[in-house]
């Protein structure tokens, strides 16, 4: 039986593991909620773009 671990090695430094130890990165993340409609007309109003 293999167990998860939260964890991904691009996140943390490298560390040992036992052989039936699976990293899964991002388990926690959550779906993007869309951006507000007064910030989208801001940035997508630059002639150039935004960074």
């Amino acid at each position: 039986m293999e167990k998860l671990y939260r964890n991904h090695i691009t996140f943390q430094r490298p560390r040992p593991l036992l052989p039936d130890i699976v990293e899964v990165g991002g388990m926690h993340l959550v779906p993007a909620k869309p951006v507000p409609k007064e910030l989208e007309e801001f940035l997508s109003g630059g002639k150039d773009g935004f960074i």
